[in-house]
């Protein structure tokens, strides 16, 4: 077995039949691989969506009912085949040579063992937003990565790969390595995000360096939810939450957070203000993003106050 394809879903089954149907025009040539689907809902119209594709896609389907992306992907683990792990999420669509790509980029650096692909957006519509197609935030905020312009290593600055096109060697995992299960999503309305980052910077720490394999690529399926003000502000809210711990503090407190925070807090509220009062729909995206990403960083300071975390989010909302 060469790949194995390794992918989570909860209650997104049409999302998922998307992705799936972008599989059956993969060009794989000769590698032997398969699709492990972990059902982290235990939903039957996914269990539907899944055994319409089973004799299309080489799947094997799962289910994982503790809540917990990373328990779903935890369980397949030592279950797949394949020499490669491809890791990817539910709401992509492939490109159809994304298999190949990834699989002769890891034969390019046999010395390395981790990889990542390019990730581009799959617009509501094939419209891009406003604000445009290759605005800075879009890349947190969607999930886009296309780092470096050529094929090369992740040895310097902070990028590393994203996991909706992510690859890993089955002998690291043989080593022991495992999804941090305190990290990611877990049906909660918020919840510390960046579960891929935080094992491959453990892999990183422990000499494992990443390849950028800018031909292997997928899209990011953006649904137009993600770009009302609501989703913006949720999503926004979740990156500010997981960018600092709840014991990260700075300076003089006041109300359990950091005084620089309010600071910046206010500071933000009035841009996004000008810029609605300017219709600047690029301005009032960028503030909004600051803003909800502050309140964000806020919360995860008081969290540790017992401070609901739907309570915070709804007054969050309540501002906008």
């Amino acid at each position: 077995m060469n790949i194995s394809v390794i992918l989570s879903t909860c209650n997104r089954p049409d999302i998922l039949s998307r992705t799936l149907n972008s599989l059956l025009y993969l060009k794989t040539e000769n590698l032997v691989w398969e699709l492990l689907i972990v059902d982290n809902a235990d939903d039957i119209d996914t269990q539907k969506v899944v055994n319409s594709y089973r004799h299309r896609l080489p799947l094997r389907f799962f289910v994982q009912r503790k809540p917990g992306k990373n328990h779903a992907l935890n369980l397949v683990l030592p279950l797949a085949k394949g020499d490669l792990f491809v890791f990817t999420d539910d709401d992509i669509i492939a490109d159809k040579n994304w298999l190949i790509h990834m699989w002769q980029g890891a034969g390019r650096w046999p010395a390395n063992d981790v990889f990542g692909g390019k990730i581009l957006a799959a617009w509501p519509d094939n419209q891009a937003p406003c604000w445009g197609n290759h605005h800075p935030l879009n890349q947190s905020i969607f999930g886009l990565h296309d780092p470096f312009p050529t094929e090369q290593l992740y040895d310097s600055g902070p990028f590393l790969p994203y996991g909706p096109n992510l690859a890993i060697r089955k002998k690291i995992f043989d080593q022991g390595y495992t999804y941090n299960t305190e990290i990611g999503p877990d049906n909660k309305t918020v919840y510390r995000m960046g579960s891929e980052t935080e094992l491959l910077a453990r892999l990183k720490k422990n000499g494992f360096l990443s390849v950028y394999l800018p031909d292997s690529i997928v899209y990011h399926q953006i649904r137009p939810f993600q770009l009302t003000s609501e989703g913006l502000a949720y999503r926004n809210f979740r990156i500010g939450y997981s960018s600092v711990t709840p014991n990260d503090y700075f300076g003089t407190l006041i109300g359990g957070c950091s005084r620089y925070l309010w600071r910046q807090l206010i500071e933000t509220l009035w841009q996004l203000y000008r810029a609605k009062l300017n219709r600047n729909t690029t301005a009032e995206f960028e503030a909004q993003a600051h803003f909800y990403r502050i309140r964000g960083k806020i919360y995860a300071q008081r969290h540790c106050s017992g401070i609901s975390p739907d309570s915070c989010l709804q007054k969050v909302l309540d501002c906008n």
